[in-house]
């Protein structure tokens, strides 16, 4: 273990401590730390907190990769842990963006000390590598760290459909969780793994609407996650709106089909059937007009033929397929059969970890990305268009770490992708690997 600084202790050597000797830890010793270090009174317990939500929470970004090349602290330091407190605070806020954020970090990471370095690195990276995860801090101390997970649907297998299940079509757009606090009156918009978007402004009235009209069917009079997706003419046209920084594309729609209160989203917790929920948002949607929120209709499929009957009907709508909710569960915080999709073609989501310059009309341009598929490197060439082969070899030293869609035909023997193609990025630049 790297000794900790010879000066007053700060939140930042309390938590690099804990992370530190976690690592080494069992599970017993782990909970004895977490309660030793963490569970303490007053301002330490904020500050401890604040630290510890910089390395767990998935709604604390800072939208900066730090690069192999960076240097990782320095024996004569002239930076200190509050001053890298105030930058991360910064990044959060998006108060400093672009190359001015890139240079901001790189330099405080080079200036720290080599605990503070490691520690401001692990922040960016939201990688803790404490050998626990923010579960195992939550089951000691009771929402110290607020987690981001949704429902998220399993590929078909007929075997685990339960009959009669709900069908709705398979929209092929971004996945965005809307948090409407009905206290205040704003919404929070985020991602499928909480990176929060800012360009759906232009459907916050409509989304305040809908979620003080549910609140009315449940009860509820704090705040409401609204599931969904945010959906324009096109993919394309989906993923170019959600790039807008602190803007507003008025294209757009959210399809909404799912609902939870909000204080049960953050707790994880669920107490209402998915057909329950289905009948309140249709029964909220008929007492409000809205332009910009649409509920996804659905059906009862009471077997697999009503299943592709509908299938088939979505698919010949321009839908990407179709979506079997069982009726009887509660929200799901994971991917499992409670959701089960339906789509004509395997795809995967990867990350790229290299590329290849292509050859012949292709020299000077990325002619492959290469992604990693269970531990093997795959080449996907095949689905780059001229202009994109192009533009990501102006952006190749940041493809490493990004997120790419791949479609394909099946696995091969030794565990590739036979004909893997191109579908699209499913991440943003600035929250590389951050699925939307």
């Amino acid at each position: 273990m790297t000794a900790m600084p010879a000066i007053e202790r700060c939140p930042g050597d309390t938590v690099y401590e804990l992370i530190i000797k976690a690592k080494l830890a069992n599970l017993v010793t782990r909970k004895a730390l977490i309660a030793e270090l963490l569970n303490v009174e007053g301002d330490a317990f904020a500050r401890r907190q604040e630290v510890m939500h910089f390395l767990y929470s998935p709604l604390v970004r800072f939208n900066v990769k730090p690069k192999k090349d960076w240097i990782v602290g320095t024996d004569v330091p002239t930076a200190t842990w509050p001053q890298a407190r105030e930058l991360l605070l910064q990044l959060s806020k998006r108060e400093i963006t672009g190359n001015a954020a890139k240079e901001a970090a790189e330099n405080m990471m080079a200036t720290l000390s080599p605990v503070y370095a490691d520690l401001f690195k692990r922040c960016l990276e939201k990688r803790p590598d404490a050998g626990m995860g923010a579960t195992i801090v939550n089951k000691e101390l009771p929402r110290y760290i607020p987690q981001f997970k949704c429902s998220l649907a399993a590929p078909f297998e007929l075997q685990r459909c339960k009959w009669p299940m709900i069908v709705q079509p398979k929209l092929d757009g971004v996945r965005t969780l809307a948090h409407v606090d009905m206290t205040q009156g704003t919404v929070k918009h985020y991602s499928r793994e909480g990176l929060e978007f800012t360009s759906n402004a232009h459907l916050n009235e409509d989304l305040i609407r809908l979620a003080h009209a549910i609140g009315q069917i449940i009860g509820e009079t704090n705040g409401i996650v609204l599931d969904g997706e945010v959906y324009g003419e096109n993919f394309k046209e989906t993923i170019s709106a959600t790039r807008k920084k602190d803007g507003s594309c008025a294209t757009t729609k959210f399809h909404i089909y799912d609902f939870i209160p909000a204080a049960d989203f953050f707790d994880q917790a669920s107490h209402t059937i998915q057909q329950e929920r289905s009948k309140t948002i249709l029964a909220a949607c008929d007492t409000i007009k809205m332009e910009t929120v649409h509920w996804v209709a659905s059906r009862v499929a009471r077997s697999l033929e009503d299943a592709m009957t509908a299938y088939e009907t979505f698919k010949a709508a321009g839908y990407e397929g179709a979506v079997l909710k069982d009726p009887s569960v509660t929200y799901r915080f994971k991917r499992g059969f409670h959701w089960i999709k339906m789509k004509p073609e395997e795809t995967v989501d990867l990350l790229i970890t290299g590329w290849e310059e292509g050859t012949g009309k292709y020299v000077g341009q990325i002619g492959a990305l290469i992604v990693d598929y269970s531990g093997v490197s795959v080449r996907v060439g095949s689905g780059l268009t001229d202009a994109l082969r192009v533009s990501l070899w102006a952006e190749r030293d940041d493809l490493e770490g990004r997120m790419i869609e791949v479609s394909y035909m099946e696995e091969t023997p030794d565990k590739s992708l036979r004909h893997p193609v191109f579908v699209c990025f499913r991440d943003l630049p600035e929250a590389p690997g951050s699925k939307v």
